[in-house]
């Protein structure tokens, strides 16, 4: 299992989840400029199966 390290001066910034049920994906998509009239180019998509609903676990 990997793990991630943040940088001391790390952003908290939000991510939207785009849940596709239909092809049983998920999209995780951060808006790194929120003031810009850009679209946000920073996104991955995984198969909904290989992620885990924490609110589900606690």
């Amino acid at each position: 299992m990997s793990t991630t390290t943040f940088p001391e001066m790390a952003e908290l910034r939000n991510v939207e989840l785009l849940h596709n049920q239909e092809e049983g994906k998920i999209t995780f998509v951060a808006d790194l400029d929120e003031d810009s009239d850009v679209p946000p180019t920073e996104w991955i998509t995984v198969a909904a199966d290989a992620t885990v609903d924490l609110e589900q676990h606690r």
